[in-house]
């Protein structure tokens, strides 16, 4: 199959046929990977990347269970002073 290389704003783009999109799984808003070999280009699908909650990522962060995280308490306002600059309130 032969497809043009037209320009798309600032870049160049390849509208790439229903049928091979089809056929490597890709949809729209997939994410994909660029390969350069001499010549050549390679798209390959990758795999999506899997939701992680609140408690995984806070996990992740510290580095241990969320057990043993200690919860941050609501600390009371500070008073900064009177504006120094050309802050309007």
């Amino acid at each position: 199959m032969v497809a043009s290389v037209q320009k798309w704003g600032n870049s160049l783009g390849i509208r790439i046929p229903k049928v091979i999109l089809d056929a490597a799984s890709i949809s729209e808003n997939d994410k994909v990977e660029l390969q350069q070999n001499g010549t050549s280009i390679t798209i390959r699908k990758l795999a999506p990347v899997p939701h992680r909650s609140l408690e995984d990522r806070l996990v992740a962060f510290y580095g241990k269970p969320i057990e043993q995280i200690a919860s941050v308490e609501p600390s009371q306002e500070y008073d900064w002073g009177e504006p120094g600059g050309n802050e309007v309130w």
